[in-house]
């Protein structure tokens, strides 16, 4: 990964991007894996009943319910340590840097959204490698054909940003820091030091 900050990449992300990000974190706590992998990205990600995830997923002909087994199976396989401190894998932080550099580079975004988020996985081979061992439904995807239609398969998403809230900065009654500051600077700062609370085993 280069030099571009962890907080700056998380305020690229747009909001449904970044809640998945968050509900990724709270599943890999629960779970009791070390790191916060992109299984767990891409399974809250498919939670969403409409996203440019799953318009993609639908125009290349994905068997939704394949890949949610195949997802949930990949869950199973990642390691699970009682006491471990949380943190984001290196694979996912480069798979946000990725994301960026296609939407902004290569479609003019301002934000980083799920489409983006695959497209930046597809580019790159090491995460690509990954996204297939999750699930072989990903092969079916042509990453060439996505980039070249990739405006008229997510025209109408919800994250289109016509439609789609443009800030995750959500200021708390009573407290003076954002959401996304908080969530930043916890991860990185905390872990580094140790002091984040311990994962409990899976159940």
């Amino acid at each position: 990964m280069t030099d571009i900050s962890r907080a700056k990449l998380f305020g690229k992300l747009d909001h449904l991007a970044f809640q998945a990000m968050e509900s990724a974190t709270s599943l890999c706590r629960l779970r009791g894996n070390p790191y916060v992998e992109l299984v767990h990205w891409f399974q809250q990600m498919l939670q969403e009943p409409d996203s440019d995830l799953r318009r993609i997923n639908e125009r290349f002909g994905l068997n939704n319910a394949r890949l949610v087994t195949d997802l949930i199976n990949a869950l199973e396989r990642l390691p699970a340590r009682s006491g471990s401190v949380i943190d984001l894998s290196g694979q996912l932080d480069e798979a946000m840097e990725r994301s960026w550099i296609y939407g902004a580079l290569q479609l003019d975004a301002v934000k980083i959204r799920s489409g983006h988020i695959l497209l930046g996985v597809l580019g790159t081979s090491n995460l690509r490698h990954t996204l297939f061992a999750m699930s072989r439904e990903f092969e079916k995807i042509n990453r060439e054909l996505l980039m070249e239609q990739f405006s008229e398969i997510v025209q109408r998403s919800p994250e289109q940003p016509a439609t789609f809230v443009e800030s995750e900065i959500i200021n708390v009654p009573g407290q003076s820091c954002s959401a996304l500051q908080r969530y930043t600077s916890d991860l990185t700062e905390q872990a580094r030091r140790g002091e984040l609370d311990p994962v409990v085993g899976r159940n």
